[in-house]
């Protein structure tokens, strides 16, 4: 059976009967939306290895939505960005996509890497269009934190949903990162993950492996990160969303991408999934710009 088909996906002129299963779909493709008409929209997982914080996002985009995310099978064969970029390009393949059909890369921080390594494997014929969301394309990721605490802090969101298909909960990050820095040990984090964000009815064996995907995720995106450098500029479309505070991220893009336009939104503590309807309004408008 069509994978695209059983993801439920219908595009004029290309129309299918929606089906729910999904279940030859490979563990690294998943659909964020319902949108059956517009452009599509290939979107590239974060640091953490995972779509799940921004499938609320992805539900308020104008065309379909597919996510691309990490599973064993890409932690253990792919050491460079260009590597999980061919190996994204080629689950991307199972869709069958005719070619007529307008193609959007995206990508969310760390994504931004691997989105902008597929758009120059597809090409912009192909890639009408690459949007960096919160990223740098070739830069190094910098941050204060030890890479397992702020991997911890990402698994305390971020494996409960894994768990029960939920949104990710937001607000309490600054909290649980206050007191995971106060633990000595990995094994007093984890056990802090335990106690205040396992899922009521969810075994320990579920919870242990949600937690390790989501750490193991963030280790080697944070390795690939800081050895990626492109290859060459991508010469189709680009669009970069950032906070007000990352406006550096404008000139540091502007290097890779030799048609780049730039969208700045404000939020109080510059996370741009604070309000995901202002986020999906700015990649629709991307969108909408490129078919004019």
């Amino acid at each position: 059976m069509h994978v695209a088909h059983n993801l439920g996906y219908s595009l004029a002129p290309w129309k299918l009967p929606q089906l729910p299963n999904t279940a030859s779909a490979p563990a690294e493709l998943c659909r964020l939306n319902t949108a059956t008409t517009g452009s599509v929209m290939i979107l590239v997982h974060d640091v953490c290895g995972s779509v799940e914080p921004l499938r609320a996002f992805a539900r308020q985009l104008d065309g379909p939505c597919f996510g691309l995310q990490m599973s064993p099978a890409t932690r253990q064969q792919c050491h460079t960005v260009q590597e999980l970029a061919q190996f994204y390009v080629e689950v991307l393949k199972v869709l069958e996509l005719p070619d007529d059909v307008r193609l959007a890369i995206a990508g969310f921080g760390f994504g931004c890497n691997v989105a902008h390594a597929m758009a120059l494997l597809l090409g912009p014929r192909r890639c009408t269009q690459l949007i960096l969301i919160d990223g740098c394309v070739g830069r190094s990721v910098d941050t204060a934190q030890n890479v397992d605490t702020m991997g911890m802090l990402l698994a305390s969101t971020i494996a409960p949903a894994l768990i029960t298909g939920e949104d990710p909960v937001r607000g309490a990050e600054d909290e649980t990162l206050a007191a995971l820095r106060q633990c000595r040990f990995q094994d007093e984090r984890l056990d802090l993950l335990h106690q205040r964000f396992k899922p009521p009815g969810i075994s320990d064996p579920a919870w242990d492996a949600a937690v390790d995907a989501v750490l193991s995720s963030v280790r080697l995106c944070m390795r690939l990160a800081d050895e990626f450098r492109p290859s060459k500029p991508f010469l189709g479309a680009t669009h970069c969303i950032v906070p007000r505070t990352h406006t550096a991220f404008k000139q540091w893009n502007g290097r890779v991408c030799a048609k780049i336009r730039h969208t700045t939104l404000s939020y109080s503590d510059n996370d741009l999934l604070e309000d995901p309807i202002a986020l999906a309004e700015a990649c629709n408008g991307a969108l909408q710009a490129v078919q004019q």
